[in-house]
């Protein structure tokens, strides 16, 4: 029989509900539909906070694998008031924090979040109190209904010990059980990882064991390395205790392994990035580093840490590392891993062109999700040329196909760009004669979506350049600066693919004596694309950002550059790891000056520098979020003498703007038109155009950092 509880929860006045990552003007915002609260989070993280403000839920990084709709709202059933969760049934890989408030009348009955289920049937969370015990916050698993409930369900401590491959569990009940709340069973849980375990590693191995009899359990893996991890709710025909703390079997026969996931990767010419799992057996870290077999102590570590930045290093050097964990006060094996601070940029396979006779401009780079990468570009000789597409194998490129072009050969081409759909499939769209055609490899030849994607009458209308980018359910979203024959009224068409041909979304910078040029597209986490464009009026030129609403488009904050520096252009638009618009652009200061802005909320504002370039002038930036969650920019920047200009790519670090490598360069070429991708958490890959001094020649090629 469920015993009779009562729950509490205060009625307090309505206050507006945050989200995203703490700062709102940089998150997410959170949708408000009567009592009830929405807010889309992802893997970064996010909080949820109920309408009325008392209910606080804080999503802590990765416990969510994608980007999930999550809604709170208050309720009553029939045990009291509670605050719904949903989806209804959503678990979290990491445990989210839950805070609730306490109504005073509770607070000296020891009440508990509790969670309750549909069937009547409720389970109790291990609850902490801030000092005035106005409020309870527990670690939650996943969604359901939750509310403050007085009635203790007692959970036993847990004990754990090995004898040969047989783990015994024995609980322990203390001193302070009171009658009736000793649950007559448990449910018995265990993770096997060799690392921390998640909320998704555990399993239930009993659904309802004796509560006053040991428990046995059979260790798997015996000298692989991993370790059982044990907990236990008590158990009751109506609810279920708060989980146990966790009881560790680490394995017996492997005392001596050394640290798991040990890796480096290259921050800067004089730094390098250590990482390796959590190892909950160690004690301590030991760190060393060497050079040519000759090893010196660099750090001692607490077993907290998984990380190293080794700094003040020598450039273009290789070193050696090796850590050890300490156990007990026993060292175990080195676990040992090579590194370099050596320039790391390296060119994949040379000049790409299909035909090394003609021009070859404007290479654009792509990648899917396993980090093969793709490249497109366009070429034109005396009498033909085409657009063309190709993946790197490891050692080569392997061209997809022959010519996209729709005119074979023809040497009216440019404005190459490719994207990866969320199939993993290439997408390469590009203009040819004023028109803009787009089409999608299958894995054995090129289909066409939709024929010429450009608005208006052909011949008459035409576009001059585009943007393309892929929503996550594969609709191809363009940004088309078109212009009219006459090559007045410029204006940027904002275009997606459908089951009819191409549909225009919106029309932008159609005011009256106003050219746009220069788009660049990004898709936000809904699904709509925000386009940033370069707007020549009669005074400079200036960086405008517009958003989709659903219907239109919406200006960001006015103007993005700064009107009082001069002509602003080759704007590069992302989205940062809170979904806020990031732009990179140049503006003429005295030189071509690179600047770098955030989208707050209402403003733009400067990212760690207003001149991410040197003294020298820059071009068209490529701005990008690498797989780490970091800003990088790639950009081609005038050099002193020869090579005239060069490739510098930079990743925005706590400490500003760090170069990445060495600038590339090539004392034979000029060099423009990077393009940016992130194949892995430590690797890039930049892709340019390189023209001869004497323009006779120009080629595509691509270099890869740590790939």
């Amino acid at each position: 029989m469920t015993p009779v509880r009562r729950l509490w929860l205060l009625s307090l006045p309505a206050l507006l509900a945050c989200g995203g990552s703490g700062n709102d003007d940089q998150g997410p915002q959170p949708i408000i539909e009567g009592d009830k609260v929405s807010l889309e989070i992802g893997p970064e993280g996010g909080t949820l906070i109920s309408k009325d403000g008392q209910a606080k839920l804080v999503v802590p990084p990765n416990a969510l694998a994608s980007k999930k709709l999550l809604s709170v709202e208050p309720k009553t059933i029939a045990e009291g008031p509670v605050y719904a969760y949903e989806p209804e049934g959503l678990l979290f890989a990491i445990r989210a924090t839950l805070t609730l408030p306490v109504e005073s009348a509770l607070r000296d009955q020891e009440p508990l979040i509790t969670k309750f289920f549909e069937d009547g049937s409720y389970r109790h969370h291990a609850t902490e109190f801030n000092a005035d015990r106005s409020t309870a916050t527990a670690q939650i698993p996943g969604f359901s209904r939750y509310g403050m409930d007085p009635t203790r369900i007692k959970t036993p401590g847990v004990t754990a010990n090995i004898v040969g491959s047989l783990v015994t569990l024995d609980f322990d009940w203390g001193a302070d059980v009171r009658s009736g709340l000793r649950a007559p069973f448990l449910r018995i849980e265990r993770a096997r990882t060799f690392t921390l375990p998640v909320e998704t590693d555990f399993m239930t191995i009993h659904a309802g064991w004796d509560s006053d009899t040991s428990y046995t359990d059979t260790f798997v893996g015996l000298g692989s390395g991993v370790t059982h991890y044990y907990r236990v709710a008590g158990l009751t025909a109506g609810g279920e205790g708060a989980l146990s703390a966790l009881a560790v079997v680490p394995d017996p026969s492997v005392g001596a392994a050394p640290p798991t996931g040990l890796s480096a990767s290259l921050r800067s010419m004089t730094e390098v990035d250590l990482t390796w799992d959590a190892d909950t057996t160690a004690d301590a870290f030991e760190l060393e580093r060497g050079i040519g077999g000759a090893f010196i102590a660099v750090a001692s570590l607490p077993s907290t840490v998984t990380s190293f930045a080794d700094s003040g290093l020598a450039p273009d050097t290789d070193y050696d590392y090796r850590l050890r964990a300490i156990r007990a006060g026993t060292p175990s094996d080195w676990a040992t891993v090579s590194a370099s601070t050596r320039a790391g940029w390296r060119s994949l396979g040379g000049p790409m062109n299909r035909d090394a006779t003609r021009k070859a401009t404007r290479p654009a780079l792509g990648v899917d999700q396993s980090g093969t990468v793709y490249a497109a570009w366009t070429e034109s000789g005396d009498t033909d040329g085409g657009v063309f597409a190709s993946r790197w194998d490891g050692s080569s490129w392997s061209p997809l196909g022959g010519g996209l072009e729709s005119t074979p050969g023809t040497q009216d081409v440019l404005r190459a760009h490719l994207v990866v759909d969320p199939m993993g499939r290439p997408i390469v769209g590009w203009i040819e004669s004023g028109a803009v055609y787009v089409k999608r490899w299958n894995g054995t030849l090129w289909e066409d979506l939709g024929g010429d994607a450009v608005e208006g009458t052909p011949g008459t209308d035409f576009a001059v350049d585009m943007a393309m980018s892929v929503a996550p359910d594969g609709t191809v979203v363009l940004a088309l600066c078109q212009a009219s024959s006459s090559g007045f009224a410029q204006e940027i068409y904002v275009r997606k693919s459908g089951p009819s041909g191409w549909e225009t979304m919106g029309v932008l910078s159609s005011q009256t004596g106003m050219v746009a040029a220069m788009p660049s597209l990004v898709i936000d986490a809904l699904g709509r694309p925000v386009v940033a464009w370069q707007q020549d009026s009669k005074g400079p030129s200036t960086i405008v950002v517009s958003s989709y609403n659903g219907t239109g488009f919406d200006h960001l904050g006015g103007v993005a550059s700064d009107e009082a520096l001069g002509q602003a252009a080759f704007p590069s638009l992302t989205l940062d790891g809170g979904g806020a618009p990031v732009v990179a652009f140049t503006q003429t200061n005295g030189h071509n000056i690179l600047t770098v802005r955030r989208f707050a909320g209402a403003t733009w504002s400067d990212l760690a520098s207003a001149n991410v370039s040197s003294d020298k002038s820059a071009y068209t930036p490529h701005l990008m979020m690498g797989r780490d969650q970091k800003l990088v920019v790639a950009f081609a920047e005038d050099g002193a003498g020869f090579p005239q200009t060069m490739i510098f790519v930079r990743k925005l670090e706590t400490n500003g703007w760090i170069t990445v490598g060495q600038a590339v360069a090539d004392a034979r070429a000029y060099l423009r038109a990077p393009s940016l991708i992130a194949p892995g958490q430590a690797s890039l890959v930049v892709s340019w155009e390189a023209t001869s001094p004497d323009g006779s020649t120009t080629a595509a090629h691509t270099s890869a950092f740590g790939l």
